[in-house]
């Protein structure tokens, strides 16, 4: 069952501007029903909506909780509601161990996609949509170029992310025949399930349900997904949080919501790291590409046109890192920092590299 705006010309509904209830900013009437994602009840007698469809679609509003109400599909009835359910997602927020709101770190796609996938999969059921989940599974490692990660596909590799499952929320749109993924750390919008596997492979996929998995498991304990088998594309239920332990093939295991925010809140606190190591990587890829282009660039102070923007980009980003990421830099990318290291190395800009990594108080040269 979604939720509608119950409106209508005869009976309108006032919706005040979010963030402003006492003294709302402004008002609006709303005087048709309106499809809305509503995740989370109130006590109070407004309740916080995003509006999905109609004039006033993709923007959000508290409205009088008696004129909310479930309309019993429990499917997404339109592309306009698809795109701003998408939208939605791309925006949530989830409440850490401290008690802080913050965003869903979509950002760092590399660690936790689990948890953020579970807590989409609560936010879209509570709000009553049908929710699944899809995972692709490839022990010879997934390689997604995704949309937060500054990786451009000529790079080394040195910084992109690398899963050997990942896992997402589908919607369904009309029907059970038509899931789609709603995955803001690969997808900027929502995707088919074939859309959401080519972000992470080109490979063909095996699809199979997750009983169909555990069968195949069941008749052989081991994971045969490897490089010269092809990825397994599962669907699952929408409590399916991991793929499944060997020995407990026909669990699936929940997720308790001070796990989820704990592994929310380790990746959240990563992001910073995962900017500054992405600044740092497009800087060498542009350097490489000027001087490949003209050999003499090597030896410049300021070796292509937007230089000076990719360095100061790259020191904002090293400034905001404290001892913690000092050591996850070091912990989690040493071979960016031999390559950072083999490629400035006698350059026109190793000053300025070695100024950068004094923001953390790292001399490469000694490091290495």
């Amino acid at each position: 069952m979604g939720y509608v705006i119950d409106a209508s010309e005869q009976n309108p509904v006032t919706i005040l501007d979010p963030g402003r209830v006492d003294e709302p900013a402004k008002k609006a009437t709303v005087t048709e029903p309106v499809r809305v994602y509503r995740p989370r009840d109130s006590a109070q007698a407004l309740v916080q909506v995003r509006i999905l469809t109609g004039a006033l679609a993709g923007t959000e509003w508290y409205v009088p909780k008696d004129r909310v109400r479930a309309d019993g599909n429990r499917y997404v009835t339109t592309q306009e509601e698809l795109d701003n359910l998408a939208r939605a997602m791309r925006l949530e927020r989830f409440v850490d161990t401290n008690r802080i709101v913050r965003p869903i770190p979509f950002q760092n796609p590399s660690e936790e996609c689990w948890a953020r996938a579970h807590l989409m999969a609560i936010l879209l059921a509570v709000s009553g949509y049908r929710v699944g989940k899809y995972l692709l599974i490839d022990k010879g490692v997934l390689r997604p170029y995704t949309i937060y990660g500054n990786d451009p596909k000529d790079l080394t590799d040195r910084t992109a992310v690398r899963w050997w499952y990942h896992i997402a929320p589908v919607v369904f749109l009309d029907d059970d025949t038509h899931p789609y993924v709603l995955d803001p750390s690969l997808l900027d919008r929502a995707g088919t399930v074939d859309q959401w596997v080519a972000r992470m492979t080109t490979a063909g996929v095996e699809p199979m349900t997750y009983s169909d998995m555990a069968q195949r498991l069941s008749a052989n304990p081991r994971w045969p997904v490897s490089p010269g088998n092809q990825p397994w594309l599962v669907s699952a239920p929408a409590r399916v949080v991991f793929p499944p332990e060997l020995d407990a093939l026909n669990e699936m295991l929940d997720a308790e919501g001070d796990s989820i925010a704990y592994a929310l809140q380790l990746a959240s606190d990563s992001v910073p790291l995962r900017r500054a190591v992405g600044a740092l990587n497009i800087l060498m890829h542009n350097w490489r590409l000027a001087v490949n282009a003209d050999h003499s660039k090597r030896d410049a102070a300021v070796p292509y046109p937007l230089y000076s923007t990719d360095l100061n980009v790259a020191r904002g980003q090293f400034g905001q890192l404290g001892s913690w990421e000092r050591q996850r830099l070091l912990k989690d990318y040493p071979n960016l920092l031999v390559d950072v290291w083999g490629t400035f190395t006698g350059s026109g800009i190793q000053t300025d590299i070695d100024t950068l990594f004094a923001l953390l108080g790292i001399n490469l040269e000694a490091l290495l």
